[in-house]
């Protein structure tokens, strides 16, 4: 006699799920999610960056990795800000950012409003699809902070509302596109200001007027 089929036992998957984003009209207190299985390199800090880049609520792990490896790249402190939408060993997360997670400078900081309001009124610039001004008139110095909301809804409203001298945005020319992705537009906003504040730094290596980019080295497939 056959022996019947053997019943398959269900083995719990562990899925993450995003954590719910509590706002208080849209600007309020935020709860973090565990810092469990850091990514490596977690806590490095280092001292007077040239710029701070803060994600507010990130929600797709990939574009915070990429943008780590950007902050790594331009040697900037990465914040990641509120509620986050993933786990911060996500493997997309530290696919994106490759082996270069133990060169970031980074920190989470659960809750965005008591971080938001240490900040001094003029360090703060704020990007979003729906300012006006173009992001090349930011006056940008060292130290400053450059805030993108998460990829889903952008930065609060009452808060582009509340400073609406600090909000910019990266000028799109072609139709039917409502925002760019999250990393390209922290890159745009973190190399021009770079380049504003250390013109020298981007200089031709011929340019016998400038003294070239010494100590870079240009991107590689």
């Amino acid at each position: 006699m056959k022996a019947p089929n053997p019943v398959p036992i269900p083995v719990p998957i562990s899925v993450p799920i995003p954590v719910p984003i509590p706002l208080n009209g849209g600007f309020g207190s935020l709860d973090g999610f565990p810092m469990t299985q850091l990514i490596p390199g977690s806590g490095r800090k280092i001292d007077s960056p040239p710029l701070n880049v803060v994600l507010v609520e990130p929600q797709i792990p990939p574009n915070t990795g990429n943008i780590a490896r950007l902050c790594a790249a331009g040697g900037c402190h990465l914040i990641l800000a509120g509620a986050l939408g993933f786990r911060l060993d996500d493997a997309t997360l530290k696919r994106a950012g490759l082996d270069y997670w133990e060169h970031v400078s980074w920190e989470h900081r659960p809750d965005f409003a008591s971080f938001f309001n240490t900040l001094p009124p003029g360090s703060f610039h704020l990007f979003s699809a729906r300012a006006t001004k173009p992001y090349t008139a930011m006056p940008v110095t060292h130290g400053d902070y450059l805030i993108f909301g998460k990829e889903t809804a952008g930065l609060p409203k009452s808060l582009l509302e509340r400073y609406p001298g600090n909000c910019y945005t990266i000028p799109m020319f072609g139709e039917g596109v409502r925002s760019l992705n999250l990393s390209s537009a922290a890159a745009i906003g973190v190399y021009d200001a770079l380049r504003r504040m250390n013109p020298h730094r981007f200089a031709p290596p011929d340019d016998p007027g400038g003294k070239g980019p010494k100590g870079s080295r240009s991107h590689k497939a």
